[in-house]
């Protein structure tokens, strides 16, 4: 087999965040070194990654399979969010917001399927698909996700934590 020298940059970058993730100090500066090295290997513009917000558990004495209101739901949030192309004070507004876990949401399905998904416009998905992207974080940073890379992030048991997501190529709505 021939190795390129991209090839041998990414197994370099592939050993350096081998070597800085037993390096961490902490769990945050740990997520802010995955998601910096993800996106240098991609040429990301931005990206994210999304933890999974554990709901309280149900009272004893209240029946488990009443459905609870959606703020007593797992849900999806920002732990780590970084961008080229936005102010950094966004990054900490960005860090407050909740994503509900539904089945027709892009967040929420990749949550509950844990599936790579690689798309190429999330504005131009196709109507069959059982998901729809939510165009309101774009809308509110003036900014336009278009080619969406997500990883799932899972534990040794293959229980689901969250996931990765870049953002690839991206368009101002603003001048």
């Amino acid at each position: 087999m021939e190795y390129t020298s991209r090839d041998g940059q990414v197994l370099k970058e592939v050993f350096g965040i081998a070597s800085a993730i037993g390096s961490a100090s902490d769990l945050g500066s740990l997520l802010h070194l995955i998601l910096q090295k993800a996106r240098g290997l991609c040429i990301a513009d931005a990206g994210s990654i999304f933890l999974v917000e554990k709901a309280k558990p149900a009272p004893f004495w209240q029946d488990a399979s009443v459905v609870r209101d959606a703020h007593e739901q797992d849900r999806l949030w920002f732990a780590v969010s970084q961008n080229e192309s936005l102010d950094p004070e966004i990054h900490s507004n960005l860090l407050k917001v909740r994503f509900p876990i539904l089945p027709d949401r892009l967040v929420g399905w990749c949550a509950l399927n844990a599936e790579v998904l690689n798309l190429p416009d999330v504005y131009q998905l196709d109507a069959s698909l059982p998901y729809k992207f939510d165009k309101s974080i774009d809308q509110q940073l003036g900014y336009r996700a278009v080619s969406l890379l997500k990883v799932p992030i899972c534990l040794a048991s293959g229980e689901f934590v969250g996931f990765l997501q870049l953002i690839i190529e991206r368009s101002f709505l603003r001048p």
